[in-house]
């Protein structure tokens, strides 16, 4: 599920699910 990810590293750590 990628609602937005500017970073993937990023969108990883404020998701803390992937």
């Amino acid at each position: 599920m990628c609602t937005f990810s500017p970073v993937k590293s990023r969108s990883r750590q404020i998701l803390g699910r992937n």
